[in-house]
């Protein structure tokens, strides 16, 4: 059995939308240990998925931008494992930032129809959310509810009895 996979590559034109090669590349979950692809230690990664921005040469890094995956597997049910992302990264001009699910924000829809659960500010009750709240990371004021909020908690923990304290506020745009 192989003890780690080797590195592979692939080179994609500049530009937007870019796909990535799913054909071409396969990973073999039988050639690895169950032990190393569901180990449970929180500071190791069965896999770890770069993209990262290329000079004019090809596969040396460019200072400038890449993007790290973290993904770990579990066993599904019918058998056999399923990978699942745990954590992205951006790493820019040196400095890092850690991706967070926004929690009221569906990814799978278009951006007209992506907020389901909450499709008006849960203060005002008509404004579309576009405010997101730190540290919860719920998407539930619009700008001007938001801008009242300031000192207040989270109106959407607040009615679990979490009472969150809001740190800050991101507005999103969609």
């Amino acid at each position: 059995m192989k003890k780690y996979p080797t590195p592979i590559g692939f080179k994609l034109p500049a530009g937007i939308k870019q796909q990535f090669p799913k054909k071409k590349c396969y990973i073999d979950t039988a050639s690895y240990s169950e032990d190393l692809l569901l180990h449970s230690d929180k500071r190791l990664y069965p896999l770890i998925i770069e993209i990262v921005t290329l000079t004019q040469k090809p596969f040396q890094h460019a200072d400038s931008m890449s993007e790290t995956t973290y993904v770990i597997f579990s066993k599904k049910e019918a058998g056999g494992l399923k990978g699942k992302a745990l954590k992205q990264k951006i790493h820019r001009n040196g400095r890092s930032y850690e991706l967070d699910i926004v929690y009221g924000y569906d990814k799978e829809q278009s951006s007209t129809a992506a907020l389901e659960e909450h499709s008006e500010c849960v203060i005002c009750m008509t404004d579309k959310p576009d405010t997101a709240i730190i540290p919860c990371r719920h998407l539930c004021l619009c700008a001007n509810c938001a801008s009242m909020m300031r000192n207040e908690k989270c109106p959407i923990c607040r009615g679990g009895n979490l009472y969150t304290e809001i740190k800050k506020l991101v507005r999103i745009n969609f």
